[in-house]
């Protein structure tokens, strides 16, 4: 498999980290277009806003097969749903961005080496000692519905709605707490509220065919929407 770009950590003059990203200036030995390169520095962008900001916390960690993706690769469920949401907004910008993203990803903008190279990183992390010692959580193929936001091997789907709801609610909560011992007792209860299960208002289906409208998950509001903000 062709690797077209890399997003590497460095350590600066100060001693502070960085992060590097090379794109590959040809492909197939041939001047790579505006396009190709975009979309390269799309994929690795989102590999460093990844690391930029992904909590490392032990319990995180044991969660990487469902969360970013195992260290070599880094094409988990997170990076494949925001890469996914990325390629959409750039492809509603440009026909030319939503063409080369189609044909790439076979109408589903999640791309097959990316998922491919993931898998192949879980079944190396499985027979590894050193994870296997961190009790890691098991790959989730099939995510629940009940999920705000659902990513699998084949699509994407947001819960518009209960998402608005839910940091509406959050953002409200945050702000009537103070102190760090209240603000904790917030979130706990946050975690464990039970949101009731609806219906998935956008979902991209390898399996049906869509159109660019289908994929839109700019969260345009319609006059409900509106009216219940």
């Amino acid at each position: 498999m062709k690797i077209h770009g890399s997003c590497d950590t460095v350590i600066t003059k100060d001693g502070s980290l960085g992060l590097v990203i090379i794109l590959e200036k040809q492909r197939n030995e041939k001047p790579a277009s505006l396009v190709e390169l975009v979309a390269t520095l799309l994929h690795e962008l989102t590999h460093a806003f990844l690391r930029m900001f992904v909590c490392l916390c032990p319990r995180c960690l044991r969660n990487d097969f469902n969360g970013v993706g195992v260290q070599i690769t880094g094409h988990g469920p997170i990076f494949r749903g925001m890469h996914y949401a990325a390629m959409v907004t750039l492809a509603s910008w440009s026909e030319d961005f939503g063409r080369f993203f189609k044909t790439h990803s076979n109408g589903t903008y999640i791309q097959e080496p990316s998922l491919a190279s993931e898998k192949m990183g879980i079944e190396d992390a499985k027979r590894s000692d050193a994870l296997q010692q961190m009790y890691m959580v098991p790959y989730i193929k099939n995510p629940s519905s009940r999920l705000l936001i659902q990513i699998s091997e084949d699509y994407v789907a947001i819960d518009v709605n209960r998402l608005r709801a839910n940091v509406k609610r959050t953002a409200s909560s945050i702000r009537l707490v103070t102190g760090t011992a209240k603000l904790t007792d917030a979130r706990k209860k946050l975690n464990e509220d039970v949101f009731p299960v609806t219906d998935l208002e956008t979902i991209i289906d390898s399996s049906e065919d869509w159109t660019d409208t289908d994929s839109d998950l700019s969260m345009q509001s319609s006059d409900e929407e509106s009216a219940a903000d």
